[in-house]
C-alpha cells in the first residue's frame, strides 16, 4: 500500500498540513460541485470503528445544504428555538467563560447566521458500540479538510450541531431523513475565501516543550 509513496508526496502532503487554517470569511460563489463530491470522497475514506458498525453498511451520511436550498431556513429556525435553553444549561455547567459570553452576546441570531455560509454540509456517524461516533467523524472531518485545502476551498467547522446535541433533536433529524439517536452528527461550512481574507494567528504548540521520548 506504500508502493507509490516517495518523498515528493510527503513533502506535498506538508504543505497542505501547514496551509490548512480555519476560513471565517468567504465569498458568495459556490464551490464547485465536483471538487465537492472530492471533499466528501476524503471524508468517505478517512477510517473509522469497523467493529463498533460491523454489518452496517451505511454508517457513515453526509448532508449537502447549498446556499439556494429551502432546506437553509428550515435549519436556521430550529438553531434560533434550541438556542436559550443550550445557552442556559451550558453557562451552568461551564460558568463565566469567553466562549459564554460570546454566546450571550451573539444571541439566537448569531448561532442561525452560521449557516449562512455558500455551502454547508452536515455529516453523521452511526452510534455503535463501543461508542466512538466522535471519534471516527474527527478523523473524517480532518480528511475532508486537508483536501479542501488542497482545491484551496475554505473550511470551517460549525461545531454548534453537535454542541446542540442535534443528532438527538426529532426535528433536525427528520429533516435530514434519519432517526433521532442513530448518528453523532457535526458540520462544516466549504467556501472560497473572501477577498482579503487572511486567517487569525496560530500559536501551535511548541515541540521541544511538548515531546517526550521514552
Amino acid at each position: 500500500m506504500f508502493e507509490n509513496m516517495d518523498s515528493e508526496r510527503s513533502a506535498a502532503l506538508d504543505e497542505v498540513i501547514n496551509a490548512r487554517h480555519t476560513v471565517r470569511g468567504f465569498s458568495k460563489e459556490m464551490p464547485k460541485k465536483e471538487d465537492v463530491e472530492r471533499i466528501i470522497r476524503a471524508g468517505l475514506t478517512s477510517p473509522y470503528a469497523s467493529i463498533a458498525v460491523v454489518g452496517k453498511d451505511d454508517f457513515r451520511k453526509f448532508f449537502i445544504v447549498p446556499s439556494d436550498s429551502p432546506m437553509r431556513n428550515k435549519l436556521k429556525a430550529i438553531l434560533r428555538d434550541r438556542f436559550p435553553p443550550y445557552l442556559e444549561k451550558f453557562e451552568k455547567t461551564a460558568g463565566s467563560t469567553p466562549f459564554t459570553q460570546m454566546l450571550k452576546g451573539g444571541g439566537p441570531n448569531m448561532v442561525a447566521a452560521l449557516l449562512d455560509k455558500p455551502c454547508v454540509i452536515i455529516a453523521g456517524e452511526r452510534w455503535g458500540i463501543p461508542a466512538i461516533a466522535p471519534e471516527s467523524l474527527s478523523f473524517c472531518l480532518e480528511n475532508m479538510w486537508l483536501k479542501a485545502t488542497a482545491l484551496k476551498i475554505g473550511f470551517q467547522l460549525l461545531s454548534v450541531i453537535s454542541g446542540m446535541k442535534l443528532g438527538n433533536d426529532e426535528e433536525f433529524c427528520e429533516l435530514l431523513g434519519i432517526q433521532p439517536g442513530e448518528y453523532y452528527l457535526d458540520g462544516f461550512a466549504l467556501g472560497y475565501p473572501a477577498s482579503g481574507f487572511k486567517p487569525a494567528p496560530v500559536k501551535y504548540p511548541d515541540y521541544e516543550a511538548s515531546v517526550k521520548w521514552l
